[in-house]
């Protein structure tokens, strides 16, 4: 009885820190992919202003939502405490997703995954700078459905997001880029969409 009691507690201690190491590699990971999300800043035509985020894919390259800028008259995005102004547009409307040019911009960039592989029940992690956040905000979630369109999929995920999250991105367990927070449903009970990283490479 009292082996059986200490194999037990070895057993329970053993998986204490098994989920202490997941829960660190969890942080450590969405530390590390919250370098490639910036804030975007938004002047609008009524004299007031939006907050976005976006996700940097190429040298000087932010891809946001089109939503995010509409209506804008200045677009300009903030990396590590600095502004930096925004002097190009590519859109894909269709798709709602806009890569913007940010010359100078010294932020490390996402690696980019796929969309298409991500299988059902797959751990994914989300960043964004939700409402007036100084620092990214991430959150751990599931694949929870995947959409085929336009020759990709719609990823459906448990990662809830707010108010300023769109554009922000979506990686999974290696730190890949393998969506774009763009939507949620609405209700209490929303469901929550990600556009796929493959529709940036066609803005």
């Amino acid at each position: 009885m009292t082996r059986f009691i200490v194999a037990f507690l070895g057993v329970t201690l053993g998986l204490i820190n098994i989920s202490s190491s997941l829960a660190m590699t969890t942080d450590e990971l969405l530390q590390q992919v919250g370098r490639h999300v910036v804030k975007v800043q938004v002047g609008l035509v009524n004299g007031g202003y939006g907050l976005g985020s976006g996700v940097v894919v190429a040298k000087d390259q932010v891809v946001t939502n089109c939503h995010v800028i509409t209506n804008a008259v200045s677009v300009s995005v903030n990396a590590n405490g600095e502004n930096f102004s925004a002097s190009a547009l590519k859109p894909d409307w269709h798709h709602d997703l806009c890569i913007l040019k940010v010359e100078g911009l010294n932020v490390p960039i996402a690696k980019i995954g796929s969309s298409e592989q991500l299988k059902y029940e797959q751990a994914v992690y989300t960043v964004g700078f939700a409402g007036s956040s100084p620092r990214p905000n991430g959150t751990f979630g599931y694949v929870k459905g995947l959409y085929p369109l336009d020759d990709s999929v719609v990823v459906r995920a448990s990662n809830t997001f707010r108010l300023g999250d769109s554009g922000g991105g979506m990686f999974d367990e290696t730190g890949n880029l393998v969506g774009i927070i763009t939507v949620k449903s609405p209700g209490h009970n929303a469901f929550y969409y990600n556009m796929p990283v493959e529709w940036c490479s066609a803005c």
